[in-house]
């Protein structure tokens, strides 16, 4: 395991004195942190509290009352298996989540290839009677089993067809990998109003669904399924994952954080994070991903900003209960902002290549190239049959 920063100075500091106390104390006790710097202009007090400030925002004094309330729960393996189990138990629960579905309405609609890729427009009738669209991308030519990558979308306007989500699709599929994509509820072809109570649940319903005929894909090696989720697709993931063990690694990008929950209503609704015992948050939702391999990637501009000071070490202690902690890695990217850009991308792509054992085509500097990758319009992936 490593953790990157990009900080004037390796150790963490705060603009208030007792929350930097706390915080050496949180250390003290939760890891020997290794700490890489790699930038000596900034430093973690300089963030700037941007994108992700809000009255829905918790301070760092709330977050790390909330984490010592709970680090009882991570002191030994015994005591986080029962919260582990308490938590999964409660996400089945408060989600509603059916165990025993059918999933015969699958459809595939329509095909074409484009730059050795196969891209299907395909949907699912789902149990809650939802008809789910989205695609699947693959290589014209498979002789060996590929890995299969979920990639649920964020909440941008394109949705699934975001320029950055098929540029991740075409990647990922041409260096060895089955990708699926698919609509939140509202988005692209899958009607809906996406600002309910029930959205949240649905769409973890949507998911388990999906990934279940997803799997069944010929040539698909059900032992490397992962994930890729950004933002609102980052925190889908957390639950999908927590809720599957089909799912044997993932990246996680602007979403976890000890301070916020999200910013959609799907984010903050349907899921009672406080009325769990000793309430809970996305850091430790995400540790529950333990001890699969996870990468969570966080920036200096959205509420995902101080993860280096107040999360990581919940997530990292948990691992090292398993001895796994070489499992999990951050990075912080302190001039980055709440996306998904090339250079978040290249540190997924070498990830995934490492874990999901993928093969990407580089350049002479050991960039995976995008250049290749052409415009696909919108009509071409969308319904139109």
């Amino acid at each position: 395991m490593f953790i990157r920063y990009a900080a004037k100075s390796c150790p963490l500091r705060t603009k208030h004195s007792w929350v930097s106390f706390t915080l050496k104390a949180l250390l003290v006790v939760f890891l020997p942190l290794r700490v890489y710097c790699e930038d000596s202009k900034n430093s973690v007090e300089s963030l700037a509290p941007s994108f992700g400030t809000s009255t829905a925002e918790m301070s760092l004094e709330e977050a790390l009352e909330n984490q010592i309330k709970r680090a009882p729960f991570h002191s030994d393996q015994a005591m986080w298996n029962q919260r582990k189990t308490a938590l999964i138990q409660s996400l089945h629960k408060k989600l509603r989540i059916k165990k025993e579905f059918a999933s015969s309405k699958f459809q595939i609609h329509k095909n074409f290839d484009i730059a050795g890729i196969r891209i299907k427009t395909i949907s699912l009738e789902t149990s809650d009677g939802t008809t789910v669209h989205g695609n699947i991308y693959s290589p014209t030519s498979m002789t060996n089993a590929l890995a299969g990558i979920l990639l649920p979308h964020d909440h941008s306007d394109n949705g699934r067809f975001d320029r950055v989500l098929i540029i991740l699709a075409m990647n990922l599929a041409r260096a060895g990998a089955f990708v699926m994509t698919w609509d939140m509820i509202g988005w692209g072809n899958t009607l809906g109003d996406h600002d309910q109570p029930e959205t949240k649940p649905r769409q973890v319903q949507h998911g388990l669904e999906l990934l279940k005929v997803f799997s069944t894909q010929q040539y698909l090696d059900k032992k490397r399924i992962g994930l890729v989720g950004f933002s609102g697709g980052a925190h889908l993931g957390i639950y999908l994952s927590a809720l599957t063990d089909d799912i044997q690694t993932r990246v996680l990008a602007s979403m976890i954080s000890s301070l916020r929950v999200g910013n959609c209503s799907c984010e903050l609704l349907g899921y009672p994070y406080q009325n769990v015992f000793h309430g809970t948050d996305n850091v430790e939702l995400s540790a529950l991903f333990e001890p699969r391999p996870q990468l969570i990637i966080s920036n200096g501009s959205d509420w995902t900003r101080h993860f280096p000071e107040i999360g990581f070490n919940t997530i990292y202690k948990i691992y090292s209960l398993s001895n796994s902690s070489q499992k999990l890695e951050s990075i912080f990217l302190k001039e980055m902002g709440h996306d998904f850009s090339p250079g978040h991308r290249q540190i997924a792509y070498n990830f995934l290549e490492k874990n999901l054992k993928l093969r990407f085509t580089k350049d002479i500097n050991g960039q995976v190239d995008e250049t290749w990758i052409p415009i696909i319009d919108e009509a071409a992936l969308g319904e139109s049959y």
